[in-house]
């Protein structure tokens, strides 16, 4: 009986035991910006060409005063449900996600970089609270 060629999903270990691949972005700017994790520059369907990750690192690469804040929805901003970091701090999280969402001052800068896995946006379920993910937004 043929395997039919199996497609990885969310819970899927060996994607999580090979090492990641790097995605790596810096920018500045005010938000909320959506990051999301892949090549969205591809032809096809937005969801085609992004991943999930296996960790993601931010760094607040700003020299100076000003804060970034870091959530996995655009909600989460709105309900409380972020992270902040100050100038020159960094977060790192083993996290399974697909996009993340960051918001500064104009002069805020940043570094997000993460290890993908071989796992489509489309095999995992969004993080909303309607799903059952009341923290994230």
């Amino acid at each position: 009986m043929a395997l039919d060629n199996p497609i990885p999903a969310s819970n899927f270990v060996a994607e999580y035991q090979v090492s990641g691949i790097p995605w790596v972005t810096s920018s500045s700017g005010t938000g909320p910006m959506r990051f999301s994790f892949g090549d969205t520059s591809l032809s096809g369907t937005w969801a085609e060409h992004v991943f999930v990750t296996q960790w993601v690192q931010v760094t607040n690469t700003t020299v100076g005063s000003n804060p970034l804040k870091v959530a996995f929805t655009q909600r989460g901003f709105s309900t409380s449900n972020f992270i902040t970091l100050d100038s020159q701090q960094s977060f790192t999280g083993e996290l399974r996600v697909t996009e993340i969402w960051v918001s500064g001052s104009s002069a805020t800068t940043f570094e997000i970089i993460a290890g993908l896995t071989g796992i489509r946006s489309t095999m995992v379920l969004p993080i909303t609270a309607s799903r059952g993910f009341p923290a994230v937004g």
